[in-house]
């Protein structure tokens, strides 16, 4: 037997579509229907719904992960000059020069074995205005760098530094980097010069409410470290600020403006290099 039912709506102000009625009032109206006509068109509604909504979430899930990556890639660009010689925190990651491979065009450099030198190097450093905590904090970061200088992958990740697609570095000096990295075993600073693989400073300790990590100036042995970012930093950190400043000691500039090649200068990449592979000696 066939059962029709007459529905009626009386509410004249909504548009009126059929899926509309079962949640809503709708205009007047008067259809015949079968139950098995009407309930075949509300399964067809329901799954029509379903789809709809398992579409947005997919469509969700692709949003969140484009959001993702991009967060990934982001760099932030704030930087401000303050000297001659100044390591600053928005430049801390030169990460994209930093190398192994051989795009320079040669063979990469044979480091079965490292120096003699590498496992003597040392430190001589005068502490200036430190607590007992920061002195603790900052003995850690030179011993830090002893540990780093030894290492077979801080000298391949020295020698095989790439900068614009061949093994060098901005502001070299005219070395290549076999002779920066001998020079840094040599360790002879420009006010020091004797060869005795002995990292000779002062370090002193400032506030400043800047993006200057740390700075140094030509006629002095002395660095001088904001307290701004020490006392935030861990120690592979304070050890890469600590190198980097070092090498202005060894004759090593970069631009003092803020220039797409100042973070692939010696100071700033092998200071990022220093701290990050400090990061296995924590």
């Amino acid at each position: 037997m066939n059962v029709e039912v007459v529905i009626s709506y009386k509410n004249p102000k909504i548009p009126f579509t059929y899926s509309d009625c079962v949640e809503r009032t709708c205009p007047p109206v008067e259809q015949k229907y079968s139950v098995a006509t009407w309930s075949q068109q509300r399964k067809t509604q329901t799954r029509v719904q379903e789809e709809h909504s398992q579409h947005q979430g997919r469509n969700m899930k692709k949003l969140i992960a484009i959001l993702v990556m991009t967060s990934l890639f982001s760099v932030s660009c704030n930087k401000s000059g303050a000297g001659p010689s100044s390591s600053e925190v928005a430049e801390a990651t030169p990460a994209a020069g930093d190398s192994t491979d051989s795009s320079g065009g040669s063979d990469p450099i044979d480091v079965s074995n490292v120096p003699a030198l590498a496992l003597s190097f040392d430190t001589d450093i005068t502490l200036v205005s430190f607590t007992a905590a920061q002195q603790a904090k900052y003995e850690q970061a030179i011993e830090v760098v002893k540990q780093v200088v030894a290492t077979e992958e801080f000298r391949t990740r020295v020698l095989n530094y790439t900068y614009n697609g061949r093994k060098t570095y901005n502001n070299n000096n005219g070395l290549t980097n076999e002779q920066i990295y001998q020079s840094i075993l040599n360790a002879a600073e420009s006010l020091q010069p004797s060869k005795n693989n002995t990292m000779d400073l002062e370090v002193e300790l400032y506030y400043a409410n800047n993006t200057v990590v740390g700075y140094t100036n030509a006629g002095t042995k002395r660095i001088w470290v904001n307290t701004k970012f020490f006392n935030q930093y861990n120690a592979n950190s304070v050890a890469g600020n600590l190198f980097h400043e070092w090498l202005h000691k060894l004759g090593y500039g970069h631009d003092s403006a803020s220039t797409p090649g100042r973070p692939y200068s010696v100071p700033y990449a092998i200071g990022y290099i220093m701290s990050d592979i400090g990061k296995d000696f924590l």
